[in-house]
Protein backbone atom coordinates (compact mmCIF):
# COMPACT_ATOMS: atom_id res chain seq x y z
CA UNK A 1 0.00 0.00 0.00
CA UNK A 2 2.79 2.42 0.92
CA UNK A 3 4.68 1.52 -2.25
CA UNK A 4 1.60 2.23 -4.37
CA UNK A 5 1.09 5.63 -2.72
CA UNK A 6 4.74 6.44 -3.34
CA UNK A 7 4.35 5.70 -7.06
CA UNK A 8 1.22 7.86 -7.23
CA UNK A 9 3.02 10.73 -5.52
CA UNK A 10 5.95 10.38 -7.89
CA UNK A 11 3.63 10.50 -10.88
CA UNK A 12 1.82 13.59 -9.57
CA UNK A 13 5.14 15.34 -8.90
CA UNK A 14 6.23 14.44 -12.43
CA UNK A 15 3.03 15.91 -13.92
CA UNK A 16 3.40 19.12 -11.90
CA UNK A 17 7.06 19.42 -12.89
CA UNK A 18 6.25 18.99 -16.58
CA UNK A 19 3.45 21.57 -16.29
CA UNK A 20 5.79 24.06 -14.64
CA UNK A 21 8.44 23.54 -17.33
CA UNK A 22 5.87 24.03 -20.11
CA UNK A 23 4.44 27.16 -18.49
CA UNK A 24 7.64 28.96 -17.47
CA UNK A 25 9.67 27.74 -20.43
CA UNK A 26 7.11 28.70 -23.08
CA UNK A 27 9.31 31.33 -24.74
CA UNK A 28 11.97 28.75 -25.42
CA UNK A 29 9.74 25.73 -26.02
CA UNK A 30 7.19 27.25 -28.43
CA UNK A 31 9.65 27.82 -31.33
CA UNK A 32 11.32 24.48 -30.56
CA UNK A 33 8.08 22.47 -30.61
CA UNK A 34 6.76 24.32 -33.67
CA UNK A 35 10.01 23.59 -35.49
CA UNK A 36 9.68 19.92 -34.57
CA UNK A 37 6.10 19.77 -35.85
CA UNK A 38 6.96 21.55 -39.12
CA UNK A 39 9.91 19.21 -39.61
CA UNK A 40 7.62 16.20 -39.12
CA UNK A 41 5.19 17.68 -41.64
CA UNK A 42 7.75 18.13 -44.46
CA UNK A 43 9.94 15.12 -43.59
CA UNK A 44 8.33 12.86 -46.25
CA UNK A 45 9.28 15.43 -48.89
CA UNK A 46 12.87 15.54 -47.63
CA UNK A 47 13.10 11.73 -47.65
CA UNK A 48 11.72 11.57 -51.19
CA UNK A 49 14.29 14.08 -52.43
CA UNK A 50 17.10 12.12 -50.78
CA UNK A 51 15.92 8.90 -52.43
CA UNK A 52 16.02 10.79 -55.74
CA UNK A 53 19.70 11.65 -55.17
CA UNK A 54 19.67 14.94 -53.23
CA UNK A 55 22.00 15.25 -50.25
CA UNK A 56 20.86 15.99 -46.72
CA UNK A 57 21.74 19.70 -46.83
CA UNK A 58 19.80 20.33 -50.04
CA UNK A 59 16.73 18.32 -49.03
CA UNK A 60 16.54 20.02 -45.62
CA UNK A 61 16.98 23.46 -47.19
CA UNK A 62 14.28 22.93 -49.84
CA UNK A 63 11.82 21.49 -47.31
CA UNK A 64 12.40 24.40 -44.93
CA UNK A 65 12.08 26.85 -47.83
CA UNK A 66 8.68 25.35 -48.64
CA UNK A 67 7.57 26.09 -45.08
CA UNK A 68 8.92 29.62 -45.47
CA UNK A 69 7.14 30.23 -48.79
CA UNK A 70 3.73 28.92 -47.70
CA UNK A 71 3.79 30.47 -44.21
CA UNK A 72 5.40 33.70 -45.45
CA UNK A 73 2.77 34.18 -48.15
CA UNK A 74 0.00 33.56 -45.62
CA UNK A 75 1.53 35.96 -43.07
CA UNK A 76 2.07 38.62 -45.76
CA UNK A 77 -1.51 38.50 -47.01
CA UNK A 78 -2.81 38.46 -43.44
CA UNK A 79 -0.69 41.51 -42.47
CA UNK A 80 -1.87 43.42 -45.54
CA UNK A 81 -5.52 42.61 -44.84
CA UNK A 82 -5.18 43.58 -41.17
CA UNK A 83 -3.64 46.91 -42.15
CA UNK A 84 -6.44 47.50 -44.65
CA UNK A 85 -9.04 46.67 -42.01
CA UNK A 86 -7.37 48.99 -39.48
CA UNK A 87 -7.56 51.87 -41.94
CA UNK A 88 -11.30 51.19 -42.38
CA UNK A 89 -12.04 50.80 -38.67
CA UNK A 90 -14.28 53.87 -38.71
CA UNK A 91 -16.29 52.39 -41.57
CA UNK A 92 -16.74 49.20 -39.61
CA UNK A 93 -17.84 51.18 -36.55
CA UNK A 94 -20.43 53.07 -38.58
CA UNK A 95 -21.74 49.84 -40.13
CA UNK A 96 -21.87 48.27 -36.68
CA UNK A 97 -23.94 51.16 -35.30
CA UNK A 98 -26.27 51.00 -38.30
CA UNK A 99 -26.84 47.27 -37.85
CA UNK A 100 -27.40 47.90 -34.16
CA UNK A 101 -30.08 50.49 -35.00
CA UNK A 102 -31.79 48.02 -37.33
CA UNK A 103 -31.71 45.39 -34.61
CA UNK A 104 -33.20 47.86 -32.14
CA UNK A 105 -36.09 48.57 -34.51
CA UNK A 106 -36.82 44.86 -34.75
CA UNK A 107 -36.66 44.42 -30.98
CA UNK A 108 -38.98 47.41 -30.52
CA UNK A 109 -41.51 45.89 -32.92
CA UNK A 110 -41.41 42.50 -31.21
CA UNK A 111 -41.20 43.65 -27.57
CA UNK A 112 -42.38 46.65 -25.57
CA UNK A 113 -38.85 47.99 -25.05
CA UNK A 114 -38.58 51.42 -26.66
CA UNK A 115 -35.68 52.47 -28.86
CA UNK A 116 -34.69 55.12 -26.30
CA UNK A 117 -34.34 52.50 -23.56
CA UNK A 118 -32.37 50.24 -25.89
CA UNK A 119 -30.11 53.15 -26.85
CA UNK A 120 -29.34 53.77 -23.21
CA UNK A 121 -28.42 50.10 -22.80
CA UNK A 122 -26.34 49.66 -25.96
CA UNK A 123 -24.76 53.04 -26.70
CA UNK A 124 -22.06 52.75 -24.07
CA UNK A 125 -21.40 49.08 -24.86
CA UNK A 126 -21.04 49.75 -28.60
CA UNK A 127 -18.56 52.51 -27.93
CA UNK A 128 -16.55 50.24 -25.65
CA UNK A 129 -16.59 47.52 -28.30
CA UNK A 130 -15.24 49.89 -30.96
CA UNK A 131 -12.48 51.09 -28.64
CA UNK A 132 -11.55 47.50 -27.78
CA UNK A 133 -11.52 46.45 -31.45
CA UNK A 134 -9.33 49.37 -32.45
CA UNK A 135 -6.93 48.65 -29.58
CA UNK A 136 -6.82 44.97 -30.51
CA UNK A 137 -5.98 45.66 -34.15
CA UNK A 138 -3.30 48.18 -33.15
CA UNK A 139 -1.67 45.69 -30.76
CA UNK A 140 -1.86 42.98 -33.39
CA UNK A 141 0.01 45.13 -35.90
CA UNK A 142 2.54 46.15 -33.27
CA UNK A 143 3.28 42.50 -32.40
CA UNK A 144 4.02 41.58 -36.01
CA UNK A 145 7.77 42.20 -35.59
CA UNK A 146 7.96 39.94 -32.54
CA UNK A 147 5.98 37.26 -34.41
CA UNK A 148 8.44 37.46 -37.34
CA UNK A 149 11.38 36.86 -34.99
CA UNK A 150 9.67 33.78 -33.55
CA UNK A 151 8.91 32.57 -37.07
CA UNK A 152 12.60 32.92 -37.96
CA UNK A 153 13.54 30.76 -34.96
CA UNK A 154 10.94 28.18 -36.03
CA UNK A 155 12.50 27.97 -39.50
CA UNK A 156 15.97 27.48 -38.02
CA UNK A 157 14.73 24.70 -35.75
CA UNK A 158 12.89 23.10 -38.68
CA UNK A 159 16.06 22.94 -40.76
CA UNK A 160 18.14 21.58 -37.86
CA UNK A 161 15.59 18.88 -37.01
CA UNK A 162 15.53 17.77 -40.65
CA UNK A 163 19.32 17.79 -40.98
CA UNK A 164 20.03 15.92 -37.73
CA UNK A 165 16.98 13.66 -37.77
CA UNK A 166 18.99 10.42 -38.01
CA UNK A 167 21.09 11.34 -34.99
CA UNK A 168 17.98 12.36 -33.03
CA UNK A 169 16.28 9.09 -34.02
CA UNK A 170 19.27 7.01 -32.88
CA UNK A 171 19.41 8.94 -29.59
CA UNK A 172 15.73 8.34 -28.89
CA UNK A 173 16.09 4.68 -29.84
CA UNK A 174 19.05 4.25 -27.48
CA UNK A 175 17.21 5.99 -24.66
CA UNK A 176 13.99 4.04 -25.13
CA UNK A 177 15.93 0.77 -25.13
CA UNK A 178 17.67 1.75 -21.89
CA UNK A 179 14.23 2.31 -20.35
CA UNK A 180 13.35 -1.23 -21.52
CA UNK A 181 10.11 -0.14 -23.16
CA UNK A 182 8.20 -2.47 -25.44
CA UNK A 183 9.05 -2.32 -29.17
CA UNK A 184 11.11 0.94 -29.40
CA UNK A 185 11.01 1.09 -33.21
CA UNK A 186 7.22 0.83 -33.20
CA UNK A 187 6.98 3.65 -30.64
CA UNK A 188 8.97 6.06 -32.81
CA UNK A 189 7.09 4.97 -35.94
CA UNK A 190 3.70 5.54 -34.30
CA UNK A 191 4.75 8.94 -32.95
CA UNK A 192 5.95 10.14 -36.34
CA UNK A 193 2.81 8.77 -38.01
CA UNK A 194 0.45 10.48 -35.56
CA UNK A 195 2.20 13.86 -35.83
CA UNK A 196 2.33 13.80 -39.62
CA UNK A 197 -1.24 12.65 -40.26
CA UNK A 198 -2.65 15.02 -37.66
CA UNK A 199 -0.88 18.11 -39.01
CA UNK A 200 -1.29 17.24 -42.69
CA UNK A 201 -4.93 16.34 -42.15
CA UNK A 202 -5.57 19.60 -40.28
CA UNK A 203 -3.93 21.55 -43.08
CA UNK A 204 -6.12 19.89 -45.73
CA UNK A 205 -9.30 20.50 -43.72
CA UNK A 206 -8.26 24.12 -43.18
CA UNK A 207 -7.63 24.56 -46.91
CA UNK A 208 -10.94 23.02 -47.98
CA UNK A 209 -12.88 25.05 -45.43
CA UNK A 210 -11.11 28.22 -46.55
CA UNK A 211 -12.05 27.59 -50.19
CA UNK A 212 -15.71 26.96 -49.32
CA UNK A 213 -15.80 30.02 -47.08
CA UNK A 214 -14.20 32.31 -49.66
CA UNK A 215 -16.57 31.19 -52.43
CA UNK A 216 -19.55 31.79 -50.13
CA UNK A 217 -18.24 35.21 -49.07
CA UNK A 218 -17.75 36.28 -52.70
CA UNK A 219 -21.21 35.10 -53.73
CA UNK A 220 -22.89 37.03 -50.90
CA UNK A 221 -20.59 40.05 -51.24
CA UNK A 222 -19.24 39.97 -47.68
CA UNK A 223 -16.62 42.71 -47.08
CA UNK A 224 -13.09 41.72 -46.02
CA UNK A 225 -13.62 38.26 -47.47
CA UNK A 226 -9.89 37.41 -47.66
CA UNK A 227 -9.21 38.49 -44.07
CA UNK A 228 -12.18 36.58 -42.65
CA UNK A 229 -11.25 33.51 -44.71
CA UNK A 230 -7.68 33.49 -43.36
CA UNK A 231 -8.75 33.99 -39.75
CA UNK A 232 -11.56 31.43 -39.96
CA UNK A 233 -9.32 28.87 -41.66
CA UNK A 234 -6.51 29.27 -39.14
CA UNK A 235 -8.86 29.02 -36.17
CA UNK A 236 -10.26 25.76 -37.56
CA UNK A 237 -7.01 23.99 -36.68
CA UNK A 238 -8.04 24.19 -33.00
CA UNK A 239 -10.11 21.05 -32.22
CA UNK A 240 -13.73 21.48 -31.10
CA UNK A 241 -13.56 25.21 -30.32
CA UNK A 242 -12.02 26.24 -33.66
CA UNK A 243 -14.94 25.33 -35.96
CA UNK A 244 -17.42 27.13 -33.69
CA UNK A 245 -15.38 30.36 -33.55
CA UNK A 246 -14.51 30.26 -37.26
CA UNK A 247 -18.22 30.13 -38.15
CA UNK A 248 -19.20 32.81 -35.65
CA UNK A 249 -16.87 35.44 -37.14
CA UNK A 250 -18.36 35.61 -40.67
CA UNK A 251 -21.88 35.48 -39.23
CA UNK A 252 -21.08 38.52 -37.08
CA UNK A 253 -19.74 40.42 -40.10
CA UNK A 254 -22.82 39.43 -42.11
CA UNK A 255 -25.20 40.94 -39.55
CA UNK A 256 -23.04 44.07 -39.41
CA UNK A 257 -22.70 44.75 -43.15
CA UNK A 258 -25.73 43.13 -44.80
CA UNK A 259 -28.67 45.49 -45.09
CA UNK A 260 -31.22 42.69 -45.28
CA UNK A 261 -31.82 40.72 -42.12
CA UNK A 262 -33.17 37.80 -44.15
CA UNK A 263 -29.99 37.75 -46.26
CA UNK A 264 -27.87 37.60 -43.11
CA UNK A 265 -29.98 34.72 -41.79
CA UNK A 266 -29.68 32.80 -45.06
CA UNK A 267 -25.93 33.42 -45.09
CA UNK A 268 -25.71 32.13 -41.51
CA UNK A 269 -27.51 28.96 -42.51
CA UNK A 270 -25.02 28.34 -45.33
CA UNK A 271 -22.10 28.84 -42.92
CA UNK A 272 -23.62 26.38 -40.45
CA UNK A 273 -24.04 23.78 -43.22
CA UNK A 274 -20.38 24.24 -44.24
CA UNK A 275 -19.33 23.78 -40.61
CA UNK A 276 -21.36 20.57 -40.35
CA UNK A 277 -19.73 19.26 -43.55
CA UNK A 278 -16.30 20.11 -42.12
CA UNK A 279 -17.00 18.39 -38.79
CA UNK A 280 -18.82 15.27 -40.01
CA UNK A 281 -17.38 14.71 -43.51
CA UNK A 282 -13.97 16.34 -43.96
CA UNK A 283 -12.46 15.53 -40.56
CA UNK A 284 -13.51 11.83 -40.44
CA UNK A 285 -12.38 11.23 -44.04
CA UNK A 286 -9.12 13.20 -43.99
CA UNK A 287 -7.92 13.10 -40.39
CA UNK A 288 -9.72 9.96 -39.30
CA UNK A 289 -8.83 8.63 -35.88
CA UNK A 290 -5.04 8.82 -36.06
CA UNK A 291 -4.69 10.81 -32.82
CA UNK A 292 -6.65 8.14 -30.90
CA UNK A 293 -7.46 10.37 -27.94
CA UNK A 294 -10.80 10.45 -26.20
CA UNK A 295 -12.91 13.58 -26.84
CA UNK A 296 -12.72 14.47 -23.14
CA UNK A 297 -8.91 14.40 -23.23
CA UNK A 298 -8.78 16.42 -26.45
CA UNK A 299 -11.11 19.09 -25.06
CA UNK A 300 -9.20 19.30 -21.76
CA UNK A 301 -5.91 19.44 -23.69
CA UNK A 302 -7.16 22.32 -25.83
CA UNK A 303 -8.25 24.30 -22.75
CA UNK A 304 -5.02 23.53 -20.90
CA UNK A 305 -2.91 24.45 -23.91
CA UNK A 306 -4.75 27.74 -24.24
CA UNK A 307 -4.13 28.56 -20.58
CA UNK A 308 -0.41 27.77 -20.81
CA UNK A 309 0.62 28.85 -24.32
CA UNK A 310 -2.35 30.76 -25.69
CA UNK A 311 -3.71 29.96 -29.18
CA UNK A 312 -0.51 28.11 -30.15
CA UNK A 313 -0.92 25.79 -27.17
CA UNK A 314 -4.46 24.97 -28.23
CA UNK A 315 -2.99 23.57 -31.46
CA UNK A 316 0.28 21.87 -30.48
CA UNK A 317 -0.74 20.32 -27.16
CA UNK A 318 -3.00 17.76 -28.86
CA UNK A 319 -0.22 16.02 -30.84
CA UNK A 320 2.07 16.29 -27.80
CA UNK A 321 -0.47 14.47 -25.61
CA UNK A 322 -0.98 11.93 -28.41
CA UNK A 323 2.78 11.28 -28.43
CA UNK A 324 2.80 10.81 -24.67
CA UNK A 325 -0.16 8.41 -24.94
CA UNK A 326 1.79 6.24 -27.39
CA UNK A 327 4.73 6.08 -25.00
CA UNK A 328 2.39 5.30 -22.10
CA UNK A 329 0.82 2.40 -23.99
CA UNK A 330 4.25 0.79 -24.42
CA UNK A 331 5.35 1.42 -20.81
CA UNK A 332 4.17 -1.24 -18.31
CA UNK A 333 3.91 1.26 -15.44
CA UNK A 334 2.00 3.82 -17.55
CA UNK A 335 -0.38 1.53 -19.44
CA UNK A 336 -3.34 2.57 -17.23
CA UNK A 337 -2.59 6.20 -18.11
CA UNK A 338 -2.45 5.33 -21.81
CA UNK A 339 -5.76 3.53 -21.48
CA UNK A 340 -7.31 6.56 -19.75
CA UNK A 341 -6.08 9.05 -22.35
CA UNK A 342 -6.97 6.90 -25.36
CA UNK A 343 -10.36 6.84 -26.99
CA UNK A 344 -12.83 4.07 -26.24
CA UNK A 345 -12.47 0.89 -28.24
CA UNK A 346 -15.12 0.59 -30.96
CA UNK A 347 -16.49 -2.33 -32.97
CA UNK A 348 -14.36 -1.23 -35.93
CA UNK A 349 -11.25 -1.41 -33.76
CA UNK A 350 -12.20 -4.92 -32.66
CA UNK A 351 -12.66 -6.07 -36.27
CA UNK A 352 -9.30 -4.58 -37.22
CA UNK A 353 -7.62 -6.33 -34.29
CA UNK A 354 -9.23 -9.64 -35.27
CA UNK A 355 -8.07 -9.13 -38.85
CA UNK A 356 -4.47 -8.45 -37.84
CA UNK A 357 -4.42 -10.97 -35.01
CA UNK A 358 -3.88 -8.28 -32.41
CA UNK A 359 -6.90 -9.47 -30.44
CA UNK A 360 -5.07 -12.57 -29.23
CA UNK A 361 -4.39 -12.50 -25.51
CA UNK A 362 -0.86 -11.64 -24.48
CA UNK A 363 0.81 -14.69 -22.89
CA UNK A 364 1.44 -14.38 -19.19
CA UNK A 365 5.13 -15.15 -18.51
CA UNK A 366 4.32 -16.08 -14.92
CA UNK A 367 1.70 -18.51 -16.09
CA UNK A 368 4.20 -20.09 -18.49
CA UNK A 369 6.66 -20.57 -15.65
CA UNK A 370 4.00 -22.18 -13.46
CA UNK A 371 2.95 -24.51 -16.29
CA UNK A 372 6.55 -25.46 -16.94
CA UNK A 373 7.14 -26.16 -13.25
CA UNK A 374 4.02 -28.34 -13.07
CA UNK A 375 5.16 -30.25 -16.14
CA UNK A 376 8.62 -30.78 -14.66
CA UNK A 377 7.08 -32.13 -11.48
CA UNK A 378 4.90 -34.51 -13.49
CA UNK A 379 7.91 -35.71 -15.49
CA UNK A 380 9.93 -36.23 -12.30
CA UNK A 381 7.16 -38.28 -10.73
CA UNK A 382 6.83 -40.39 -13.91
CA UNK A 383 10.61 -41.02 -14.00
CA UNK A 384 10.59 -41.94 -10.31
CA UNK A 385 7.74 -44.38 -10.86
CA UNK A 386 9.51 -45.95 -13.83
CA UNK A 387 12.69 -46.43 -11.79
CA UNK A 388 10.77 -48.09 -8.95
CA UNK A 389 9.15 -50.48 -11.42
CA UNK A 390 12.54 -51.38 -12.89
CA UNK A 391 13.95 -51.92 -9.38
CA UNK A 392 11.13 -54.26 -8.47
CA UNK A 393 11.63 -56.13 -11.70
Amino acid sequence: MIQRLTKINQFLIFVLLVGAILYFGSRFLIPLIMGLLFASLVMPLAKRMERAGANRILSSFISTSLVLIVSGALIGVFAYQIDHFASDINTFHAAFLQSLNNLQDRIANITDISIEDQMAMWQERSGDFAVWLESFVTRLIGNMFHALLIFLLILIYTYLFLFYRDKIYDFLLMYIRRLKLEDPEQILYDINKVVFYYLWGRFQVMLLLGVLFYITFIIFGLPYAVLITIISGLITIIPYLGPFISGLLPILFAFVFFESFEKALFFSGIIIVIQLVESYVFEPLIIGKEVRLSPLVVFATVIGGGVMWGPIGMVVFVPLVAMFTIVARHTPELKPVGFLLGRARTEADHKEQVKTGADKPIPDPGKKVDQKADKDVENTEEDKGAKEERGEG
